[in-house]
């Protein structure tokens, strides 16, 4: 559990120091067709990092200057991956995720339209709540842009 604490710390570090992007605008998932939506590509926010940990070590983080509650319990559920930002106000935030949502990020993050993504989801039982996830993404704004239209290699055919 060492282990996971350090490389949070090390993860939170990190974020802080990143340049902070502002959106463009609100973005708006609804409005947009669903064929709009599946050849988009979108620009993440790239100072989010990963930590994979099984125990709940991000109330300990949060709870570090007083005296935090023992965190010794792993995580209720298959959400072991804790995405680390820094919010508007400097902040940092955490949200658990499962190897799917983790999945879904990484391929918008490598400029894959959301089709792409899902076609590497099909085989995930998790890629429903993934793409779930996206609307909130865009809502905490941690997706900064739609890149709409977006031509992938594959579309030469």
């Amino acid at each position: 559990m060492l282990r996971e604490i350090a490389s949070l710390e090390w993860a939170a570090t990190e974020v802080t120091y990143e340049p902070w992007i502002e959106e463009e605008a609100p973005l708006q998932l609804s409005c947009m067709s669903p064929e709009v939506l599946a050849k988009s590509s979108f620009q993440v926010d790239p100072g989010v990092r990963f930590v994979c940990c099984e125990h709940l070590i991000e109330d300990l983080w949060i709870d570090r200057h007083t005296e935090a509650s023992s965190c010794e319990k792993p995580a209720t559920d298959s959400r072991s991956w804790i995405l680390v930002r820094r919010g508007v106000g400097g902040e940092i935030r955490f949200s658990r995720m499962n190897a799917g949502e983790k999945m879904l990020w990484e391929g918008l993050a490598s400029q894959k339209t959301l089709l792409e993504c899902c076609e590497s989801l099909a085989d995930s039982e998790e890629a429903v709540a993934a793409l779930a996830e996206l609307g909130r993404w865009t809502q905490n704004g941690l997706i900064k842009k739609i890149l709409k239209d977006s031509l992938s290699l594959n579309d030469e055919d």
